[in-house]
């Protein structure tokens, strides 16, 4: 926030001032420190500041147990190196920057899907009103992505299944992040616990989450597996292939963006100056006020890899998030739409060069 008021993008001259590296560094990332570490000397200088800061306040909400440090506790799994035998392509530079992204991505879907519930219409025929639809639920990264389609998999139909528009894959990839499941699983498993006690699992709903702990627990056999390169079972084929079949089912994550702006407030100043010897300045006028940035998260992507097997060659595709950022006020969600669809938005500068990803425009 205290960053937010000069923020400038790259290409408008602005210094180099990436935020999802400094978020997630702060939560630990070795990736992102190296990264930020090679390219000090273009850093914005001003960060030096601001960073001490993020880094004191990360640490009182870890130890806090704050309800928000949930989605971290599952997001970690990407911070954690694959293991020696993995497939070298899993290790490279490239494929953790994308893990990066993935769990920045993940972070901000958490503050972005919470959405109002749309109005409940009028049933004319029974004379009553319906439902309100569901919220968009928090969806963790890529891997999660798969897992949450799964769950609804489980408790899908086969006429639900052939009415889908989505057209099967012959192989659809899952990233085996072996950590990731199980955080998830164990994430689930506490939530369970914690309805239960307090009376607000139905039987309904808990069948459905005991299906998902199972899905997870099946994805994670089927990640081991695949770091041990051993082959799939044609049921695993099976769960994988007919993940896009479901997603109709599923609340995606949407793309949106959460602006920050206003600069450091006078209390917050206030204690700055306690604490450091360069207190942070307010903002140098009213149009730096009014000036912010926006952590965007895109359309869903995906990635394209070409598999070795024993029938030779076969082409596979993955879910993966897509982020950006820009400077400026708050942007309408029609205004990001047509960014999106021209172009407009450019990702940041240390996911360049990972440009295997194509966006995809989902069709509802």
């Amino acid at each position: 926030k205290a960053r937010s008021a000069n923020y400038l993008d790259e290409e408008k001259g602005g210094a180099w001032c990436p935020l999802a590296l400094f978020v997630l560094h702060s939560r630990g990332a070795p990736q992102a420190t190296n990264l930020l570490f090679n390219g000090m000397a273009n850093i914005d200088p001003e960060m030096g500041r601001y960073l001490p800061q993020l880094e004191r306040a990360v640490g009182a909400l870890k130890n806090a147990e704050q309800p928000s440090e949930r989605n971290w506790k599952i997001l970690s799994g990407y911070f954690k190196p694959f293991p020696e035998g993995a497939q070298p392509p899993l290790k490279s530079e490239l494929w953790l920057i994308r893990h990066l992204e993935s769990a920045l991505a993940g972070w901000l879907d958490q503050h972005l899907s919470i959405t109002p519930l749309p109005k409940a219409k009028a049933n004319t025929e029974a004379g009553a009103e319906s439902k309100p639809g569901e919220t968009a639920s928090p969806a963790a990264p890529a891997a999660a992505e798969s897992a949450a389609a799964g769950s609804a998999a489980a408790d899908s139909t086969d006429s639900q299944a052939s009415a889908s528009p989505v057209k099967k894959a012959t192989y659809h990839y899952l990233e085996p992040c072996v950590e990731i499941y199980k955080n998830i699983e164990s994430d689930a498993q506490m939530l369970m616990g914690r309805l239960s006690a307090s009376g607000y699992l139905s039987e309904e709903h808990k069948t459905r989450l005991n299906d998902f702990i199972r899905l997870t627990q099946r994805l994670r056999v089927i990640s081991e597996r695949e770091l041990e390169s051993a082959p799939l079972s044609q049921v695993d084929f099976g769960l994988l292939a007919g993940i896009d079949l479901v997603l109709e089912r599923v609340v995606a994550p949407l793309a949106s963006s959460l602006n920050i702006s206003g600069g450091p407030s006078a209390r917050e100043n206030a204690a700055a100056a306690r604490e450091s010897s360069a207190p942070l300045a307010p903002p140098s006028s009213s149009s730096a006020a009014r000036r912010g940035v926006n952590l965007i998260l895109g359309r869903p992507g995906q990635v394209l890899m070409i598999f070795q097997t024993n029938q030779g060659a076969i082409l596979g595709r993955g879910a993966v998030y897509t982020y950006y950022e820009q400077s400026g006020g708050p942007i309408k969600t029609e205004h990001l739409a047509r960014k999106l669809n021209f172009g407009m938005l450019r990702p940041p500068a240390w996911t360049s060069d990972f440009d295997l990803v194509q966006e995809t425009i989902t069709k509802r």
